[in-house]
């Protein structure tokens, strides 16, 4: 047994996004269920089929070493530079019904062109080949001598691992913008349809 000692509760009732820290991930469910029963008066609500489908890699997949983060609407941002990524290759396992991972491709590059690299192989990304994450370092613009920039790291699809004591909200509005967030706004898509 191991004593819960100061587990964090984030919860952003405009996304409907539950961020849990401070336990361990094997008791997250029990915790975010607990949450939704007990507070939101929501049994099950981050329960649901796509409750963890927060983020995706399709965008830079399709856009390939070409790929650059838009940053020019925060003039806070100087550059977005992508710094490693990952790329797995999946086949269809037949014994048990579900894909398996079978070989795993990864660049870095602290200059920023990662992308170019790990798509400039003899097997070349797409099909069979799905990127698994990405790391990129936002450079903010800065008067002294020293470098603000934080490093983000992107695996969907509910994995996001940044130092979120400064510009959180800034790297939040720089994923959605560049296409990397799945919307999780149903209501607009609600008023859409009607």
């Amino acid at each position: 047994m191991r004593a819960v000692a100061h587990a964090v509760v984030r919860y952003a009732n405009d996304t409907g996004m539950l961020r849990l820290g401070g336990i361990s991930r094997s008791r997250a469910p029990d915790m975010a269920e607990m949450f939704a029963k007990h507070l939101l008066d929501r049994p099950g609500f981050f329960a649901g089929p796509d409750a963890h489908l927060l983020y995706s890699l399709d965008a830079v997949e399709q856009a390939g070493p070409e790929f650059v983060m838009a940053h020019a609407y925060e003039p806070a941002i100087e550059a977005v530079l992508i710094t490693a990524a990952t790329a797995d290759l999946w086949e269809w396992d037949a014994k048990n019904g579900r894909r398996k991972k079978i070989l795993t491709r990864s660049a870095k590059s602290p200059m920023g062109d990662t992308l170019a690299s790990l798509f400039d192989v003899p097997t070349p990304l797409g099909g069979a080949w799905r990127l698994g994450d990405v790391t990129f370092e936002v450079v903010f613009k800065s008067t002294g001598n020293r470098r603000d920039s934080v490093s983000v790291t992107l695996r969907p699809p509910a994995t996001l691992r940044f130092r979120r004591t400064v510009h959180e909200d800034c790297i939040i509005t720089l994923l959605q913008r560049n296409g990397l967030v799945h919307d999780r706004d149903d209501l607009r898509v609600i008023v859409a349809a009607e």
